[in-house]
């Protein structure tokens, strides 16, 4: 048994069979260090084992239905096929079984959309497209044997200094990235501030500016929160600026080789705070 220390409490660890280099993944993505940092067990039987329960549910299937129209709307500024989208998306929910209201999902995929052109154009002011779905595949420096970082970018737009500064020159701008969440009312404060959730941002900025050779102090990040839910007279639409300086990246990129250095050791301990939603929970996989 190893022992290590988690905000003052000794946790003891169990040792598995340690991993030959040749025999680790060659790239980790943000998703993957979600899981873990919620679980480390969960990590290893999804990311290590190979075990998967993942089943589509109508959440994923609309996030997947808004993303493939927002992914072509910051190519072209048009918002394309909505109707079609709509009845794919039935489709899909039909081949998997899952029933929902209409009024729920169907129903305000046109609306979240048709607020898109206005959003972007109050917040990134006269933007212009650089990259969507932008594939991150960068090696993390300090690692051995040359791990790299997976992603997908959502959306990554230029806007001039400009137009949110007041000042500088008509050919100076700054780069934005943009990571589409869909979700019901919004999120409260506590979402909005989850480290976890910010280490996506930290990471993409770091690894975007690595692959672009873009000065880190030229980008900013933020989520937008794409509502099926909203008050009267409310916006399906809201930016949540993250702001992501060294600190924030360094504790980042600590987590990311944290990661990595557990699972060279075998060391998977259990977080049996995050059980209760675990789609391993009470199977045989974990008892």
């Amino acid at each position: 048994m190893s022992e290590i220390v988690i905000a003052d409490t000794k946790v003891h660890l169990p040792v598995l069979s340690s991993i030959p280099e040749e025999e680790m993944k060659k790239h980790v993505s943000y998703s993957e260090l979600a899981v873990w940092a919620g679980c480390n067990f969960r990590h290893k039987l999804k990311y290590v084992d190979k075990i998967s329960l993942d089943k589509p549910s109508e959440h994923t299937l609309f996030g997947h239905a808004g993303h493939d129209i927002l992914q072509k709307y910051l190519k072209t500024r048009e918002i394309k096929d909505l109707d079609k989208a709509v009845e794919v998306l039935t489709l899909k929910f039909a081949e998997n079984n899952i029933v929902v209201k209409q009024s729920e999902f169907q129903d305000t995929l046109k609306p979240i959309m048709e607020e898109i052109p206005s959003f972007l154009e109050e917040h990134f002011k006269d933007w212009t497209f650089v990259s969507s779905e932008e594939q991150l595949f960068e090696t993390i420096s300090g690692t051995t044997n040359e791990r790299s970082f997976k992603g997908f970018v959502d959306g990554i737009i230029r806007v001039p200094k400009s137009s949110r500064l007041k000042t500088g020159k008509p050919d100076e701008y700054e780069y934005h990235i943009i990571d589409w969440k869909f979700c019901g009312w919004g999120w409260d404060f506590k979402k909005k501030t989850d480290p976890i959730k910010i280490m996506q941002l930290s990471l993409y900025k770091h690894f975007v500016a690595q692959k672009m050779n873009i000065d880190p102090k030229e980008i900013r990040c933020g989520f937008v929160l794409l509502k099926k839910k909203k008050k009267k007279g409310g916006s399906r639409c809201e930016l949540v600026p993250i702001s992501v300086g060294p600190k924030t990246t360094e504790f980042a990129l600590t987590t990311l080789k944290t990661m990595l250095s557990y699972g060279k050791k075998g060391l998977y301990p259990k977080n049996k705070n995050n059980c209760l939603y675990c789609e391993y929970k009470n199977t045989t996989h974990c008892p």
